[in-house]
């Protein structure tokens, strides 16, 4: 619509005119009076097309719908393709991957290699109304697991399976497990300072 604004069409109408008295054979005269007769056309076709709204609303709803109808069968034929799978397991990968990558920004340093040995015990709770620590058990506190220095442990919830095996959140373990190895003499940044350290 931009290039058809009235000034645009006067402007390529007046540099016609002007041109063909100084050459009547110019090629740029014949080009400002051709643009300016498409502008002129497209112009009208528009005000033409948003005059008769029904038309026009139509026409825009039918190419919405065929494109959410396109999207639909991709999406359709890709679950078919990948087969389907719990939406747990898919936001548990979805979790691990945008760690992964949140890691992976952390910038390099020099190389290294650590060894740490530690004893630790892990308790396993169906509910936080297990935990010892009473804070986190009365749910003043919301937390999904917790390390504690004193007994050298980690409390986390789990899930008992039909089968009797049992999940744990693998980045709640993960996390109480990096507070344990940050006791082993703070080279292993506390996890809940990271916000700070801006990672």
């Amino acid at each position: 619509m931009e290039n058809g604004t009235p000034g645009r069409i006067r402007t390529y109408f007046l540099a016609s005119k002007l041109l063909k008295l100084l050459s009547p054979k110019s090629l740029l005269a014949t080009y400002c009076q051709t643009t300016c007769q498409l502008l002129l056309e497209r112009r009208e076709k528009v005000k033409k097309e948003l005059s008769d709204p029904p038309r026009f609303f139509i026409g825009i709803l039918h190419g919405l719908l065929l494109s959410n109808i396109l999207w639909l069968l991709i999406a359709i034929l890709f679950l078919w393709l990948t087969g389907c799978t719990s939406l747990a397991t898919d936001l548990r990968r979805e979790g691990f991957n945008i760690t992964y990558r949140g890691f992976e920004h952390v910038p390099n340093g020099r190389e290294f290699a650590r060894e740490y040995e530690m004893k630790v015990k892990v308790h396993i709770v169906s509910g936080r109304e297990k935990f010892k620590y009473e804070p986190y058990r009365s749910g003043k506190m919301i937390v999904a697991g917790y390390a504690d220095s004193s007994e050298n442990a980690i409390w986390v919830i789990g899930k008992m399976l039909p089968d009797g095996t049992i999940i744990i959140n693998q980045a709640v373990l993960g996390h109480e497990l990096n507070h344990v190895l940050n006791w082993q003499g703070g080279e292993v940044v506390n996890p809940d300072l990271l916000d700070m350290i801006g990672y």
